[in-house]
């Protein structure tokens, strides 16, 4: 059958409905694949674990809902709450839940900004799903510490990284047009490097932080993951990564303390390349 729109302009994911199919198999091809090697990544090992199952979930920029419908009829999760931006994206998410057939106590979603929600909220959420936002927002390591607070296990992060071997948060434009509410408005985005992300959950509090690796294919819609500008990490406030993630590594970096104890303050200022190229 010839892929229905259902009404809105744009999808980001793949559902089937009413025997239609919101991606089309050939034009939409690269962006069907990519979705797979993404959930092959995080979401497939989380949900096989049995973790999810009875959990409640927060999703955040959760788009039209794809993440968290993959944690309720995969993972088990009792409930998902998703936050998004976008009042389309989140009308388009409410559409696909009630096509789908799934109970509407199982699910809430939510058109607004996640600093404010997550300053609001007093529900402790099981896991929280950051997959493809983390680079969308002004501040990360409040992120970071709101996040903390409202989670009892592991916060997701999907998201494009700076490649630097040094901790560092990189500064770029948001692309006109752009759809924000809230506290996301602001023409800046910060795109924090891998070891800047580590950096920022060990001072705020998360036990600790692992990377998700896979064998990618050679695929032109895998590119960023390949090239390691785009990255998942896992970050644990109690329950070990390792215990429902197989496929997390720990990169080793050195704690803030033994940091400073090796290079001292700024090295920055003293050699081009920071910390990966001072003397010790």
């Amino acid at each position: 059958m010839a892929v229905s729109k259902f009404g809105f302009p744009r999808w980001n994911f793949q559902y089937e409905i009413d025997g239609a199919t919101t991606l089309d198999p050939v034009k939409d091809y690269n962006l069907l694949r990519r979705i797979a090697g993404r959930k092959k990544l995080f979401m497939d090992p989380l949900c096989a674990s049995g973790f999810l199952k009875g959990k409640h979930v927060l999703d955040l920029g959760s788009n039209a809902g794809y993440w968290s419908y993959v944690a309720l009829t995969e993972g088990g999760a009792a409930h998902v709450t998703g936050i998004e931006a976008s009042p389309e994206i989140t009308r388009q998410a409410e559409f696909v839940f009630k096509a789908k057939g799934i109970d509407r106590s199982s699910y809430t979603f939510s058109c607004r900004g996640a600093y404010g929600f997550l300053e609001e909220t007093t529900e402790p959420f099981d896991a929280i799903l950051c997959l493809g936002f983390f680079y969308h927002i002004h501040d990360p390591f409040q992120l970071l510490r709101l996040m903390h607070k409202a989670v009892r296990d592991f916060v997701v992060i999907d998201t494009i990284v700076h490649k630097s071997d040094d901790a560092l948060i990189s500064v770029r434009p948001v692309i006109k047009g752009k759809a924000t509410v809230e506290e996301a408005a602001m023409s800046l985005e910060l795109v924090s490097s891998r070891k800047a992300i580590f950096w920022m959950a060990e001072e705020t509090g998360y036990r600790e932080a692992r990377l998700l690796t896979d064998q990618y294919e050679k695929i032109s819609s895998m590119w960023d993951y390949i090239a390691g500008q785009r990255e998942c990490l896992v970050l644990s406030k109690e329950r070990p990564v390792h215990t429902v993630w197989r496929n997390a590594v720990d990169p080793s970096y050195l704690t803030i303390p033994e940091d400073f104890r090796k290079y001292g303050y700024f090295p920055e200022m003293h050699r081009k390349g920071g910390r990966a190229d001072a003397i010790s």
